[in-house]
């Protein structure tokens, strides 16, 4: 029988996240321009390829996030915020595109989610970051918790049955990467 909790929330580090900074830093804020990006996601090792467009629409930013996985190519229509700055210039934000129930939440947030092709923010996604579900008595004894990870990744890689399932690691292996790269760490 496996050790496992049926209602453990996902973390944010296991899912592709758009950052407004990550966006800002590759020049995605030009109106009219087309920007093809491809990242690798850390923890899931997944690749993502998105194609990003700015364009305005009734006097409001927007843009368009294009990304095609397996033949399907799903888009994200999502409407930018600024807010200006105290010593000038301003401030990108995105707009939560979620509908939670029949209303959309469109909390200002600086970085959404995907999850099973929905676009949101963590609140709607019901996220944690990691930091919430780290047992922090650890932090004092850093070789007790290395000590409980390796065993950890030994029962997990005793339970792996299947390495790869349509090209993709499984979830087992996608826990055992998490977890090695926290003993890099």
């Amino acid at each position: 029988m496996r050790n496992r909790k049926p209602n453990r929330k996902i973390e944010t580090d296991e899912l592709i996240s758009l950052n407004i900074y990550f966006l800002k830093a590759r020049g995605c804020f030009v109106l009219g321009n087309y920007h093809l990006l491809q990242w690798q996601q850390p923890y899931t090792g997944e690749n993502v390829k998105m194609v990003i467009n700015t364009y305005t629409k009734d006097g409001q930013l927007w843009m368009l996030f294009s990304q095609g996985s397996a033949g399907v190519a799903v888009e994200y229509r999502v409407k930018l915020e600024t807010t200006s700055c105290n010593f000038g210039g301003v401030r990108f934000w995105f707009q939560c595109p979620n509908y939670l129930s029949n209303h959309r939440c469109r909390r200002r947030v600086g970085v959404l989610y995907i999850s099973r092709n929905i676009l949101a923010c963590r609140r709607c996604l019901n996220l944690t970051y990691h930091s919430q579900t780290f047992n922090h008595r650890f932090w004092l004894y850093p070789e007790v918790y290395r000590v409980l990870l390796g065993r950890r990744k030994r029962d997990l890689l005793k339970q792996i049955k299947r390495v790869l399932y349509a090209g993709k690691p499984t979830r087992i292996v996608r826990r055992v990467m998490v977890i090695q790269e926290k003993l890099l760490r």
